[in-house]
């Protein structure tokens, strides 16, 4: 998200990152809780910054979804210049069940379950796999209700 609104902010997008960028504390890093917190923390912040994010949590999901398929694009056009096969997954945030054989390996590091894993890409500076767990829809648990935001 902070890609799409502060397109031109050079310096890393990690969740430190942008603790540090918008001020906000993150104590206990790495931990969920602490983690959740915080990010919540920065994407009030950036709402605070950016007026455009002030919207229904429900449309800001669609347009992030957008903004994912369109970063795949892009970044698989670049990947192409040297690699014309390339393929990064542009879905967000739940990929797809299809899965080839060939990404299901141990050289992805996973090799319990392998089928729920699956490489995305591989990153070209340093050639390590970037991989994302596959849940069953029904292992999703999206009914939870989200506290307001401590301040």
């Amino acid at each position: 998200m902070n890609k799409q609104v502060d397109r031109y902010r050079k310096g890393k997008r990690t969740l430190t990152a942008l603790c540090e960028e918008y001020g906000v504390n993150l104590d206990n890093a790495h931990t969920s809780a602490a983690d959740a917190l915080a990010t919540l923390r920065v994407l009030d912040a950036m709402a605070g910054k950016f007026p455009k994010l002030q919207m229904p949590a429900s449309k800001l999901h669609h347009l992030q979804v957008d903004w994912a398929a369109a970063q795949a694009a892009d970044f698989q056009s670049y990947l192409r210049k040297t690699k014309p096969t390339a393929v990064i997954e542009g879905n967000w945030p739940v990929l797809p069940r299809k899965m080839p054989a060939a990404e299901t390996s141990k050289a992805s590091g996973f090799s319990k379950r392998p089928s729920t894993y699956r490489t995305l890409f591989r990153r070209p500076h340093d050639g390590t796999h970037v991989t994302s767990l596959l849940l069953p829809e029904s292992q999703l648990d999206v009914s939870h209700e989200f506290p307001t935001i401590p301040e």
